[in-house]
């Protein structure tokens, strides 16, 4: 007679029943925030940056502030760029070997898709010689792809590249977290540094 069965108070056994496990598929719990969008859930870094031209098809823009002129070698058999550290090292090996070191700008391009690379456009030269057709128009589509999306072609009958507008894309890029320019270029060149005469595309070159 003494003891209770716990249906009056709520209790079994003298303990409180266990709260009832949320529902994941409830409404409310599947509500987005109202500052998702604005809370920066996520964050893009750029961990791989190649160096490239744009292909055909594909529509650019060029960041209107980060770029910066560079010393490159490209190497001919698989047309990549590798970048030469040390004024008196370019130098040397602008004389050691001549043409090869090219100057150029690299401007920090995005696509449609929102993937980042570095488009290596090269300067007019420096004595004043006349330059081709391709770089100029290379360097203007450059130039214009900082207020514009655009794609380049390339054109073997006029020797220089169609430059095509999208005036009807009216969204702006969406560029990545920017880190230091310095930062930029040891991501896209870690594996293609040249600092001295021992690395293996020079001493290729230099017939060694």
């Amino acid at each position: 007679m003494g003891q209770q069965n716990g249906k009056g108070n709520g209790k079994l056994n003298g303990k409180p029943p266990e709260p009832a496990a949320p529902d994941p598929f409830d409404l409310e719990a599947l509500g987005l925030p109202q500052d998702f969008e604005s809370a920066g859930v996520v964050k893009k870094i750029l961990n791989t940056l190649p160096v490239r031209k744009p292909t055909r098809q594909e529509f650019v823009r060029v960041h209107p502030t980060i770029r910066g002129v560079v010393a490159l070698i490209e190497d001919k058999a698989d047309r990549s760029e590798y970048i030469v550290s040390g004024k008196p090292f370019i130098k040397a090996v602008n004389e050691a070997l001549p043409g090869e070191v090219i100057s150029k700008v690299l401007y920090l391009t995005v696509n449609r898709q929102g993937v980042c690379f570095l488009w290596p456009v090269r300067l007019p030269d420096p004595n004043g010689r006349p330059e081709s057709d391709w770089h100029r128009s290379q360097r203007e589509a450059a130039v214009m792809a900082e207020t514009t999306w655009l794609r380049v072609a390339a054109n073997m009958s006029l020797g220089a590249y169609d430059i095509t507008i999208a005036p009807k894309i009216k969204t702006e890029p969406a560029w990545p977290d920017i880190v230091e320019w310095k930062e930029l270029l040891r991501t896209a060149f870690r594996a293609r540094l040249i600092t001295d005469f021992k690395h293996p595309l020079i001493r290729n070159l230099t017939g060694e």
